[in-house]
């Protein structure tokens, strides 16, 4: 037993016992505080170190990591489903961390049809399960999205957009810290259409994923090699605008195709016989194809809004797909490029063109 001791009259001694309490109250909640905040730094510190991280990366991907994973990127309940479906057959690690690497979303997904979506698999859950992906790719690409130009890789392509809306595709072939390289078409060099130097100009790159990075740069020079290779020496900017321009994932492709005239069948009732087919056909050029659309290059100047009929035999597509030319562009070399976004495909010939597009096709086992 403690005895307080106060000198002097028995009001003084009951005043100082009430400050000693609140002394020692005080120094009691100060020493909680302490310890919680000493406790809260060790596990900040546990959560930031390797061994944690190491640990998140490794461990098995839970039903409620794909819960708030579709949840924070709006997934539908299909792809939800379907992506679990994915990580529980793959037995992949951690999603989260997974997805920081693209080429190892790829590779789970490849392991994905392979083992279960590859055989007997409906064309309908086919068709959500490369949706899902082209989705998955996007949120890759938006993570690591493009911030700078100092980023642009040695031979990847930047199209050079001139006041008309005419493309130029530009290589890059040289980027250091203060500038970047373009070699640029010796036509154009010897152009009125090239792009003045000392001028900021409009400038767009192209990732595989389907995203425009939209930027403006300034042209410092011209430079010409000895072998009449023509150079254009670019300022850097970090004032990049990225943006989803497709809704398929596109591959580019240099194959020859046919496309044939269509016209509407006013009196059809049914959709087998909307469209009246011509029996004349012209030779064309595919450079892109998507599970969307493709694009073509032709010698005839088709109007945009006309539906035309294409031959896709080369690319394993047995019937005959239909689309809409939604923009007619003139070519710098000569010819025409024709935009098309199809209108009329089954979902089995989109899974094949999905299936090429991604590698799938190549597999021993390919769906049905």
């Amino acid at each position: 037993m403690f005895l307080f001791l106060a000198t002097g009259s028995p009001i003084m001694a009951r005043i100082t016992f009430p400050i000693i309490s609140f002394i020692l109250f005080l120094a009691t909640i100060t020493l909680f505080v302490v310890s919680i905040w000493y406790l809260f730094k060790k596990i900040d510190a546990y959560k930031k170190s390797e061994k944690h991280l190491e640990k998140e990366r490794t461990r098995p991907t839970t039903y409620k990591d794909i819960k708030n994973f579709a949840k924070y990127y709006h997934l539908t309940p299909e792809q939800t489903k379907i992506l679990w479906e994915v990580c529980y057959i793959t037995k992949c690690h951690n999603f989260a961390y997974l997805l920081k690497d693209i080429n190892q979303v790829y590779d789970l997904f490849k392991k994905a049809f392979e083992m279960e979506f590859s055989v007997n698999t409906p064309p309908e859950k086919l068709n959500s399960f490369f949706c899902l992906l082209y989705k998955i790719e996007n949120i890759a690409s938006f993570d690591d999205t493009l911030k700078t130009t100092k980023a642009l890789k040695i031979g990847s392509v930047v199209f050079y957009l001139n006041a008309k809306g005419e493309q130029f595709p530009f290589y890059v072939v040289k980027n250091t810290e203060d500038f970047f390289v373009l070699e640029i078409p010796e036509f154009l060099y010897n152009s009125e259409k090239r792009p003045k130097i000392l001028e900021r100009q409009r400038f767009i790159y192209k990732n595989s994923e389907g995203t425009d990075f939209n930027f403006c740069a300034r042209i410092n020079r011209y430079e010409q090699s000895s072998n009449t290779q023509c150079f254009i020496i670019v300022a850097h900017t970090d004032k990049i605008i990225s943006t989803v321009q497709r809704h398929y994932r596109r591959q580019f492709i240099d194959k020859d195709v046919k496309f044939f005239a269509i016209k509407i069948n006013e009196n059809s009732k049914k959709d087998d016989d909307m469209y009246i087919y011509s029996n004349k056909e012209y030779s064309a050029h595919l450079s892109n194809i998507s599970a969307g659309g493709c694009c073509i290059n032709a010698q005839l100047p088709v109007k945009e809004l006309q539906h035309i009929g294409l031959d896709l035999w080369e690319l394993g597509i047995s019937e005959k797909v239909v689309g809409i030319i939604r923009q007619t562009r003139r070519l710098p070399e000569g010819g025409f490029a024709l935009h098309i976004q199809f209108t009329k495909i089954s979902l089995e010939s989109k899974n094949k063109l999905y299936m090429r597009i991604y590698g799938y096709d190549q597999l021993e086992t390919l769906a049905n």
